[in-house]
């Protein structure tokens, strides 16, 4: 089945964050979504990493090669990708809602003129503390959302 998420992930010695992330898109209850790990030649344990994964997981998918930096990668993840939607995220990103993916299907299937969803990033600390949206955004959040 074509999938009809395709996530691009450019990574570049993400060993610290690529396992948190990848396991909140597993997590997702939606599950017709490819991810697509464009690895700019990591020197640590990321390739190790998404070669465990990929095993398990048909919709995971890496690739290894020195880029020219993170919009090289998300192009050659673009080039690759077969959904019908794309979505980008970074190895140090993630899901606190795991049901993000249902939520964007189901809005592009209410209204098939819409061309973007777009979620809030929320701040978060590296022992996975929530901050709070991001301060780009936190403005436009009613406060009972924070």
């Amino acid at each position: 089945m074509k999938p009809r998420i395709s996530i691009i992930c450019p990574v570049f010695n993400a060993e610290k964050f690529i396992k948190e992330t990848v396991e909140t898109i597993i997590a997702q209850t939606y599950k017709n979504w490819e991810l697509l790990v464009i690895d700019g030649g990591s020197k640590d344990g990321t390739i190790n990493f998404l070669e465990q994964y990929a095993k398990k997981h048909s919709n995971i998918k890496y690739f290894s090669e020195p880029d020219e930096g993170t919009w090289d990668a998300a192009w050659k993840g673009i080039d690759r990708a077969e959904g019908e939607f794309i979505c980008f995220m970074y190895a140090s990103d993630g899901y606190i809602n795991n049901e993000w993916f249902q939520t964007c299907a189901d809005v592009f299937e209410k209204d098939p003129t819409l061309s973007l969803v777009w979620g809030i990033p929320f701040d978060m600390t590296e022992k996975g503390k929530i901050l709070g949206p991001h301060f780009a955004y936190a403005q436009i959040l009613p406060r009972r959302a924070m």
